[in-house]
């Protein structure tokens, strides 16, 4: 009788130890992407520059697309992608991106403003928000290299989730945001719309 519950308990320690292992495995495979979660964090903050970039356009009296400067840097993003690691197709379409989920929430800001004008201080485009935005852009180019051969994986699509998933849990965004950022991110795996 003693053997057969040492046995027993032997049996249930390594099971035990097979299930923790188990468990420890699942959990490293739904732990954030560091690099994914950069992109994330980055599409974050260019689209945060969009209400000051609105505002000064506000001010000015200007439309929310501006095709020649979107036009210019999308050219001047496209070339510096090769010497940054980044195929030229994919900074086209990733910049392409970030200027549609920019231009939602501008559009979205615009028609809220109709009947409820912004106050305060209007930000300078030219001084204050568009060197800010070529910041970001460029740190964007170093980050897509870093997920430009984690793109055409199969589980792009499911890391890109859990990392936004888990950024999600650490910032606080609107619906609005979330929905430009969900644009934003639209291309960052080669298989298309996540």
């Amino acid at each position: 009788m003693k053997a057969w519950k040492e046995a027993g308990f032997r049996a249930l320690a390594l099971s035990l130890i097979a299930s923790g292992m188990v468990m420890c495995f699942e959990a490293q495979a739904v732990q954030t992407d560091p690099a994914l979660s950069n992109v994330i964090d980055l599409a974050s903050r260019r689209i945060a520059l969009a209400e000051p970039a609105a505002r000064a356009k506000w001010a000015r009296q200007e439309p929310v697309v501006d095709p020649v400067h979107e036009q210019a840097s999308l050219t001047r993003l496209t070339q510096r992608a090769p010497e940054n690691g980044v195929n030229v197709d994919f900074a086209r379409q990733f910049f392409g991106d970030q200027l549609d989920a920019v231009n939602s929430v501008e559009n979205a800001l615009y028609a809220q403003w109709r009947t409820a004008p912004p106050q305060g201080p209007v930000p300078d485009l030219a001084t204050t928000v568009r060197p800010e935005q070529e910041r970001i852009e460029h740190a964007m180019l170093m980050a897509l290299a870093q997920i430009q051969v984690m793109r055409t994986a199969p589980d792009c699509g499911a890391r890109l989730a859990q990392s936004l998933a888990n950024w999600k849990t650490t910032a606080a965004i609107d619906s609005g945001r979330a929905a430009a950022l969900r644009i934003a991110l639209a291309h960052v795996c080669a298989s298309g719309r996540s």
